[in-house]
C-alpha cells in the first residue's frame, strides 16, 4: 500500500517542535518587518519635518515672489491636486500589478473589488469610484478656491510668505500633537453621531 501524502498523516513527535519554532521564527519576521517599517516611517516624518523646509528655504520667498497674495494662496491650497495625482500615478501600477510584495500586506482575503468575479461588486466599486472623483472634483475644483477667496476678500492677506514668520520645531511639534487631538476627537465624535 502507499503511504498517505505527508500533510495527510498523523503528525510524528517532533511535528509540534517544529510548527512551535516555525511560528517563532515568523512572529520574529514579522517583528522585524514592523520595526522596518516603523523606521521608513519615522524616517519619512523627518524628511517632511526637518529636511525638506531646509531645502526649501532658500527658494521660499522666490517662488512666491512672482505671485499677487491671492494668487499664492489659491495654488498653495490647490496642492492636494498635485498630492491627488502623484499618489494614484504611483498607485496604479502597484494595484494593476498586483505584486506579491504589496498583496501579502492586504487585511482582507478577499480580491479587490475591481477584481471580483461578481460583475454587481465591480459594478458597485466603479459606481463609487466615479462619485469620488466627481466628489474630489467639486472639492478641489469649486469649494477650497471659493474658501480661499471668502477667507482673502473678508480677512485681507495674512498669510505670509516670508521664511522670517515660519515656526521654530518646538512651535511645529506642539501644533501637531494639538492637530492631532482635535483631528481625532472630531473625527471619532462626527463618525459616532453619523452612525
Amino acid at each position: 500500500t502507499s503511504k498517505a501524502p505527508r500533510l495527510l498523516q498523523k503528525p510524528d513527535k517532533n511535528f509540534h517542535y517544529y510548527y512551535q519554532t516555525i511560528s517563532v521564527d515568523i512572529q520574529k519576521m514579522s517583528s522585524v518587518q514592523n520595526l522596518l517599517w516603523g523606521l521608513v516611517g519615522a524616517a519619512q516624518t523627518c524628511f517632511w519635518l526637518f529636511v525638506l523646509p531646509e531645502m526649501l528655504k532658500p527658494h521660499w520667498e522666490q517662488i512666491w515672489s512672482n505671485f499677487s497674495p491671492f494668487s499664492a494662496q489659491l495654488i498653495l491650497n490647490q496642492m492636494n491636486i498635485f498630492y491627488f495625482t502623484t499618489y494614484t500615478l504611483v498607485m496604479i501600477p502597484i494595484y494593476a500589478g498586483n505584486y506579491q510584495f504589496f498583496e501579502q500586506y492586504k487585511i482582507s482575503d478577499k480580491p479587490w473589488a475591481w477584481r471580483s468575479e461578481k460583475k454587481e461588486v465591480r459594478d458597485a466599486f466603479w459606481a463609487l469610484s466615479r462619485k469620488s472623483l466627481k466628489l474630489i472634483a467639486f472639492n478641489a475644483g469649486i469649494l477650497i478656491p471659493s474658501l480661499t477667496a471668502v477667507k482673502y476678500f473678508l480677512l485681507g492677506d495674512v498669510m505670509s510668505f516670508s521664511t522670517s514668520d515660519w515656526p521654530s520645531y518646538q512651535t511645529m511639534f506642539y501644533h501637531n500633537i494639538l492637530l492631532c487631538l482635535i483631528h481625532e476627537f472630531g473625527f471619532y465624535w462626527t463618525h459616532r453621531i453619523a452612525h
